[in-house]
């Protein structure tokens, strides 16, 4: 492992974090609150974040695309912490997995980025932060690990094929586990909070202004 990438990597997914938590939150002040003044990001009919947060591809499964970053990065963060905290020396697998997961949120940010640009013909500033923000994710977590696309697949076979083992499932589920549960909490109970917050306010404004 190479220390300044991993380094730069866990960086990359707290700043991760903190978008998708503004893009949970916006998103439910535009499709909730649908507020009269324009986000800071909407500059013109092609950059406008609030016509993002309110499209088709904002959600997933009818939960917010962002919801599922924030999920995402909280279960990086976790899995990472957890097997560092409890030091269960499997991190040769951890940071084979950690780099499959980047590379699956890198390909969804792909597929959104394919929707928003091609599609829905509009450019949210904040997903295009985060879309750029998960190409250096995939690059750092690659110089981190030092090696190849072809010696990172040998890697995996020889992990998961060739010298499997069942302590290293039972504890790489065992971090999962873990990490599952606390990013779950964390990030949908976020998301409930921004929900219920935002349906509050809707019902105070429709009370106080029925016109």
């Amino acid at each position: 492992m190479r220390l300044k990438w991993f380094l730069m990597m866990i960086i990359f997914i707290v700043i991760g974090l903190s978008d998708s938590v503004y893009l949970t939150y916006h998103h439910y002040q535009v499709n909730i609150l649908k507020p009269a003044k324009k986000s800071f990001c909407t500059i013109n009919q092609t950059i406008d974040c609030d016509k993002a947060a309110s499209s088709v591809g904002a959600t997933l499964l009818e939960v917010p695309v962002a919801t599922w970053g924030m999920f995402a990065f909280i279960f990086l963060l976790f899995f990472i912490l957890v097997e560092r905290l409890l030091y269960w020396e499997v991190q040769k697998a951890l940071y084979c997995f950690v780099f499959v997961v980047i590379y699956a949120m890198a390909a969804f940010s792909a597929y959104e980025a394919f929707l928003s640009f091609f599609v829905l013909k509009v450019v949210c500033l904040m997903c295009l932060f985060l879309y750029i923000l998960m190409a250096l994710m995939v690059f750092s977590c690659k110089h981190a690990l030092n090696v190849s696309h072809h010696e990172l697949a040998l890697l995996l076979y020889d992990l998961f094929f060739r010298s499997f083992s069942r302590t290293l499932l039972r504890k790489g589920i065992s971090v999962s586990i873990i990490a599952l549960v606390f990013s779950g909490v964390i990030a949908f109970g976020l998301d409930h909070q921004f929900r219920s917050y935002f349906s509050y306010m809707r019902v105070d404004m429709l009370f106080f202004n029925p016109e």
